[in-house]
């Protein structure tokens, strides 16, 4: 467990964030490579990465637009309308 990039010394913290990104990048690709619909073509490495980002970007907007039309009602007064701002 010391070998991890979390508690390995001489990385500067980018580099810890750049190997732990990388990864769990495989987390993501893995499946669609090993377990899609083309995992015995020569083509499954290049269709899993691509699956991988679309999944990211698909998830990316979805919270972009939850988060646009959500509005937090943490602060907000008793008397006031719900996340009347």
């Amino acid at each position: 467990i010391d070998n991890c990039a979390f508690y390995r010394e001489g990385l500067k913290p980018w580099q810890r964030g750049l190997e732990i990104g990388m990864a769990h990048g495989y987390f993501l690709i893995g499946p669609f490579v090993s377990l899609g619909p083309l995992r015995n073509t020569p083509e499954a490495a290049t269709v899993g990465l691509v699956a991988g980002c679309a999944l990211i970007g698909i998830v990316s907007v979805g919270a972009l637009l939850l988060g646009a039309t959500i509005k937090p009602t943490l602060f907000d007064k008793k008397c006031d309308s719900p996340a009347s701002g």
